[in-house]
């Protein structure tokens, strides 16, 4: 009888942690859904831009680019899929040098939301390697 109500309780808590699970990923997407993902045309300040290299690897959205690609990864707070191939004018407020990137990957280890990860062709375009982070505007275009 005992080992019973044991085998009861484990399958009641076990059921309550699965469904406990299941809400925290439904909470989860919920979040994902309701980001701010910028208007194009409208122009996001206060990020910065690094660099980064392929090694040979596909980004998020599935594809391998060589470094001297002009693309970009988007900071995982507004990334998503539908980001994929998205054009992106990006301005080092610095200097004013620009380049027009394709949203390729998305970047874990951004500053913030308003960072962008780029390719080492595009950060070649607006700053020098040496420099490593640059202040930048950007637009999706």
């Amino acid at each position: 009888m005992v080992a019973k109500v044991l085998r009861g309780l484990t399958f009641v808590l076990s059921v309550s942690f699965w469904s406990t699970g299941v809400l925290g990923a439904l909470e989860d997407i919920n979040e994902i859904q309701s980001r701010d993902v910028p208007t194009p045309g409208q122009p996001v300040s206060g990020g910065f831009a690094t660099y980064f290299s392929q090694n040979g690897l596909a980004g998020a959205c599935g594809q391998v680019h060589a470094d001297s690609a002009l693309i970009a990864a988007m900071d995982i707070a507004i990334f998503s899929n539908s980001l994929c191939g998205q054009l992106v004018r990006i301005t080092n407020t610095q200097n004013q040098k620009n380049v027009t990137v394709a949203i390729a990957d998305e970047c874990s280890t951004c500053q913030n939301a308003e960072s962008i990860d780029l390719s080492l062709g595009a950060f070649e375009a607006i700053a020098d390697l040496e420099q490593g982070t640059v202040p930048i505007m950007w637009t999706l275009l």
